[in-house]
């Protein structure tokens, strides 16, 4: 019973002494696109991103922003879950074709944050559904403005950490 309890008064110091990031800059990317993103905690569990990413095969970027929710797993408190949504303007263009489009998104993902050092790891998933405006340069096709869905797939990111939160609630 002693170890069992001191067991989970060491687990119990672990948890509050763990400490999160407020803020990060990094780069996140994926098959098709490369991405600078800023996040900053607005509390201890609550966070806005940031992203401005670029297409590797069009002109153009995409502005997203996403209000997220992390829970700590069971594993470790470096290792957080995050969900939550958020929206998304694009502008892109090429040969063929010039687009608008806006719409919402959606993010699930998994971030280690490594306290030796400055950097936190993710890993994620945004779908997207959106309206988008075409404006083709062929005149011999109409432009159109159509509705679609769509994901950046799995999105790889690195971020470097400032500052910390310390689980108890209060700020260092």
């Amino acid at each position: 019973m002693k170890k069992l309890l001191l067991a989970g008064f060491l687990l119990t110091s672990l948890l509050l002494s763990a400490q999160t990031y407020k803020s990060a800059l990094g780069l996140r990317l994926n098959h098709y696109s490369g991405a600078v993103t800023y996040k900053w905690f607005v509390s201890e569990t609550d966070a806005i991103d940031l992203t401005l990413s670029t297409g590797l095969d069009d002109n153009g970027f995409t502005l997203t922003g996403l209000y997220e929710l992390h829970t700590p797993t069971s594993l470790t408190p470096q290792l957080q879950w995050y969900y939550g949504l958020g929206g998304f303007f694009s502008l892109y263009g090429n040969d063929a074709v010039n687009y608008l489009a806006f719409g919402v998104n959606g993010v699930l993902g998994i971030e280690y944050t490594i306290t030796e050092i400055p950097f936190a790891i993710s890993l994620d998933y945004i779908p997207a559904i959106g309206i988008r405006s075409n404006n083709y340069k062929n005149d011999a096709i109409e432009d159109d403005v159509d509705l679609f869905t769509g994901f950046q797939g799995w999105t790889l990111g690195i971020k470097y950490t400032f500052g910390s939160y310390v689980h108890d609630g209060n700020k260092e």
